[in-house]
């Protein structure tokens, strides 16, 4: 209703009666999209954790079968599967170029920041304290 129109009753019950549609509309759609995307988008993360361990033995990269919004869902699902080693990365095919891709995970939500996984260094990789040994080559 607008300030300036009259109150009656009837006036009043029609503008309830709108309020009921939007409403109910809104509550549908909401509905709707819990079913039929979130809930899937869910099952799909919780597939890839279970399974990370076949993509990497450390068992940090996961890989999604179907792409979803995923983030989310897998900060909640680490907690509540109770994932040791948090997951550093996510693969996932593209679904218009049909490319793989690699993400890295950030620290939470909402952050620009990422999980790094610790450098690994062999021994043959190792800069020598001596400075007159040469470095290891490439090739070696």
């Amino acid at each position: 209703m607008r300030w300036n129109e009259a109150y009656t009753d009837e006036t009043l019950f029609q503008g309830f009666l709108k309020a009921v549609e939007l409403t109910g509309k809104e509550f549908t759609e909401m509905v709707s999209d819990v079913v039929n995307s979130w809930l899937p988008g869910r099952g799909y993360v919780k597939e890839a954790i279970e399974q990370r361990f076949s993509v990497d033995p450390s068992g940090q990269i996961m890989r999604l079968n179907h792409y979803c919004p995923w983030k989310d869902h897998m900060y909640n699902l680490e907690k509540e599967m109770g994932v040791e080693k948090p997951i550093l990365y996510c693969l996932y095919e593209d679904e218009r170029e049909k490319k793989w891709r690699i993400q890295a995970v950030s620290v939470g939500p909402g952050s620009f920041e990422n999980r790094r996984m610790p450098r690994r260094v062999n021994d043959k990789e190792c800069l020598p304290t001596d400075k007159s040994k040469p470095l290891p080559s490439a090739a070696a």
